[in-house]
């Protein structure tokens, strides 16, 4: 009598203890989910690296009308992705930049722009912001735009000080946020104004430079 109660006290153990670790792996999975996921909000998508889930689809909160290809759920019950399909970029204004600088450098392009280009076209003083640029990228030149201006014999104005006068135009600042924003165009190194090239010296060693085009305003770019 005494071994069929200790019996039955033992099958009671067992049988609570496995209640109780079914209960405690629910649950764990249950916080496996809610601290591996992250909160969701409308219009982003996030990827959820190990995170495991039921294998029936994950109920977003507010979003219980949306149809199942917002929640993707492997057949192994671990969620790959969750995407909402109301992502509509369109809803930001968000302006991107092929070039990366800071304002010092755009003030900088603006006044080296207007003072080699005063009342020239929008494309000529591209044109000017372009040579900059390709400077910076280029091995034979300084890796920065403060470095490429003020190097020693290279900019006009910087010479002769009417880069610290000018008055930078409206059209100045579209040339260089257009060039900014959608790249160079042109490949120049070098330019000039035939007409302001007064030395023998200067002008035999421009003709050894490879000649690409003349703009509206004058200048003759060359690489």
């Amino acid at each position: 009598m005494r071994r069929k109660s200790l019996l039955s006290g033992c099958v009671l153990l067992t049988a609570t203890t496995l209640l109780i670790g079914s209960k405690w792996e629910v649950n764990n999975q249950k916080v496996s989910v809610q601290t591996g996921s992250r909160r969701l909000i409308q219009g982003e998508i996030y990827r959820l690296e190990s995170v495991i889930s039921a294998p029936t689809p994950i109920e977003v909160k507010g979003n219980s009308n949306k149809s199942d290809k917002n929640n993707i759920t492997s057949e192994s019950g671990r969620v790959d992705e969750i995407k909402l399909a109301s992502f509509i970029s369109d809803d930001f204004d968000i302006d991107e930049y092929v070039y990366d600088i800071t304002a010092k450098e755009r003030k900088i392009l603006e006044r080296i722009t207007e003072a080699e280009c005063t009342n020239q076209s929008l494309e000529a003083k591209m044109n000017i912001v372009s040579v900059v640029l390709n400077r910076v990228g280029s091995d034979v030149f300084p890796d920065n735009i403060k470095s490429v201006v003020f190097q020693k014999n290279q900019f006009s104005p910087i010479r002769d000080k009417r880069y610290y006068s000018v008055n930078i135009a409206k059209s100045t600042k579209e040339a260089v946020d257009k060039v900014l924003k959608n790249g160079v165009i042109n490949k120049a190194l070098y330019f000039c104004n035939p007409a302001d090239v007064k030395s023998e010296r200067n002008k035999s060693w421009f003709k050894k430079l490879i000649f690409l085009f003349q703009d509206d305003s004058g200048h003759c770019f060359y690489k």
